[in-house]
Order: structure tokens, then C-alpha cells, then sequence
């Protein structure tokens, strides 16, 4: 896959990532998880670089970026079903994987 195809993918997410900022529905979360994870599959086919996270993490594993991803959409979505984070902070977590995906794509 292409970069223009890989930044389309990328404005998908980021409408998405809007749409989870107004409505904080699951319905809407889940739609936005399906627009990361086929972002992180075609950037991982197509040979972007995933190297390693220069933070140790329990047990002195390194985390690939794609892991940090990953955890950070399960974080978001154990916050917006427990419905305990205000929008700023949801919208900082918003920010925060989209600053990773633009990681990959660059």
C-alpha cells in the first residue's frame, strides 16, 4: 500500500477519532478500533518501520509501537465504558494514537 493510501486510512481515523470525541458511544469506539487496526495491518504489510519502543517495560521486554497501540485503544476503551474520563482527557488519548500511527507513516 502506497503513502496517499496510508494517509487516507489515516483522515479515516482521524474522523473517526472525532466522531468518538462527540458521541462516546461503544458503537462509535468500535468503528474507530476497525479504522486502527486495518491502519497498523497495511503500514506493517507494506514495510513501514516498526521498531522498538526505547522504554523497558516489566520483565525488560521492549514494546513494539504497534503493542503501545494496542494498549492504549484497551485503556480507551476500558475509560469510555467505565464513563470515568472527562472529554479533555479523552481527547488527549485521542491525540496521543494518532501521534503513534503518525509515527508509523512517516
Amino acid at each position: 500500500m502506497q503513502s496517499d493510501a496510508l494517509k487516507a486510512l489515516l483522515d479515516q481515523v482521524d474522523q473517526q477519532a472525532k466522531r468518538v470525541s462527540v458521541s462516546r458511544t461503544v458503537r462509535d469506539l468500535q468503528l474507530y478500533k476497525k479504522y486502527i487496526q486495518t491502519f497498523l495491518q497495511e503500514a506493517v504489510r507494506s514495510g513501514l518501520s516498526t521498531t522498538q519502543a526505547h522504554s523497558w517495560q516489566q520483565g525488560g521486554m521492549k514494546q513494539t509501537l504497534v503493542q503501545t497501540v494496542n494498549q492504549k485503544l484497551i485503556t480507551l476503551t476500558n475509560e469510555l465504558l467505565e464513563k470515568q474520563k472527562d472529554e479533555v482527557d479523552l481527547l488527549d488519548q485521542l491525540d496521543e494514537i494518532r501521534g503513534m500511527l503518525i509515527n508509523l507513516y512517516v
